[in-house]
């Protein structure tokens, strides 16, 4: 094991709140990568057993089509887990290569790709995803992409502005001196300075996909064949009247915050670390 592995591990081990951020993340992903392995009914598999109890057949019983909840539940999770992971590479990619890119050139591009995005943010981002799921009913890919174009612009600026102020240190001016080209730059010297705030970024973006693809599937913006947490709520909040929310609603209800909480947790602890970082930089 590298030394780059044992401060990671000695991080989070440290830090309660990454420890338990990063236990949460894990045990999500080795619960997405076992469903496939799992003698599971096909999440919209209908039977004529309705509003079935849990049992050791349907763990989490049956919803109004006599779907099996607890098939639906894991589903919604590997499909929650896909989106906003494909959503946060993306956005974060197209934030630090646009931003990176503005700091190192400048000139007419660095105003060019500005004023871009100036636009993009000047747009209500939510209302126009609302906008344009509803009249296209997106499947994954399309929501992924919807959701990564809206979601880079304010990361964009923080990065440039980082990559400025990493040019600028005196390691990379020397460097620049002596012959150093904007490749050998960016690789040496300035991604390993931004990777806790390309890091930080990321779970932003993560945590912000996970709660804008629970908010289309609830409003029943996304295509019928998509089992999402948004879409099993959406349909069990018709039925709070009946027993069967409690384990309809409920566990849905929960997983889904702790996924949020999951990601809420590594993002506190990257920024704490990133803040302590800095001041001991200052002093």
């Amino acid at each position: 094991m590298d030394m780059t592995k044992k401060i990671a591990i000695k991080i989070i081990l440290k830090d309660k709140c990454m420890l338990m951020g990063t236990c949460l993340l894990v045990l999500f992903s080795l619960v997405v990568m076992i469903v496939p392995f799992m003698n599971l009914p096909s999440p919209s598999c209908s039977t004529k057993e309705v509003f079935l109890k849990p049992s050791l057949i349907h763990l989490l019983g049956t919803n109004d089509m006599g779907q099996d909840i607890f098939s639906r539940l894991l589903f919604g999770l590997r499909t929650s887990m896909f989106i906003s992971l494909s959503v946060g590479v993306i956005a974060t990619s197209i934030s630090g290569f646009l931003g990176i890119l503005s700091a190192l050139t400048g000139g007419l591009l660095d105003r060019f790709i500005l004023r871009i995005c100036d636009i993009f943010l000047a747009l209500p981002e939510f209302i126009i995803c609302l906008l344009v799921a509803s009249y296209i009913r997106p499947n994954l890919i399309t929501l992924i992409v919807i959701i990564s174009m809206l979601n880079w612009q304010g990361p964009l600026k923080v990065l440039r502005s980082q990559a400025l102020i990493c040019s600028k240190d005196l390691p990379v001016t020397t460097a620049r001196t002596f012959g150093a080209n904007n490749m050998y730059l960016l690789r040496k010297h300035i991604i390993p300075n931004i990777s806790p705030l390309l890091l930080s970024i990321f779970i932003r973006n993560v945590r912000m996909a996970v709660f804008m693809e629970a908010s289309f599937s609830y409003l029943g913006l996304v295509a019928p064949e998509v089992v999402s947490f948004g879409k099993i709520m959406s349909n069990a909040m018709s039925f709070t009247y009946l027993e069967v929310w409690k384990w309809w609603l409920l566990p849905v209800g929960i997983t889904l915050s702790l996924f949020l909480l999951a990601l809420s947790y590594m993002g506190y602890s990257v920024e704490n670390r990133k803040s302590i970082d800095l001041e001991e930089d200052i002093s």
